[in-house]
């Protein structure tokens, strides 16, 4: 689990850089940090960036910036690129693995799992392998 957990602090970092980006592109389109339109566009738009990022990046590429750097990569059944649609399935069940805090349901699952899988890949059929 040591790598997975480097690939999230990496691609935490990368959408951390992401939403600062964020922020400053809406302060230049006008928006003012000090109103309710900022905060809700921006939470809004970081939870789209953060699904996104996840899925369109282990969907098409076969992992995140940060698993790609760790040599991991998500894939299917058959060894193959998992997909955008399995890539959604699996993300959009972070939210459960990520339960409490810091990962622990996904973590307790994977160390149970003879297949290493968390939520999101037992329900979307996918696997995190070595490159």
């Amino acid at each position: 689990m040591g790598p997975r957990f480097g690939a999230i602090v990496i691609d935490n970092i990368v959408m951390a850089i992401a939403g600062v980006i964020l922020g400053v592109l809406l302060m230049m389109a006008g928006l003012s940090p000090e109103t309710e339109e900022y905060a809700d566009t921006t939470s809004l738009l970081c939870l789209v960036l953060a699904f996104g990022y996840y899925s369109f990046f282990e969907g098409v590429f076969g992992g995140t910036i940060g698993k790609l750097l760790l040599g991991m990569r998500v894939v299917n059944a058959e060894g193959r690129n998992c997909g955008l649609g399995r890539a959604l399935v699996r993300n959009l069940l972070r939210i459960i693995d990520a339960l409490p805090f810091a990962y622990i349901v996904g973590a307790a699952l994977v160390d149970s799992s003879d297949k290493r899988q968390r939520l999101g890949d037992r329900v979307a059929k996918t696997y995190v392998v070595a490159r």
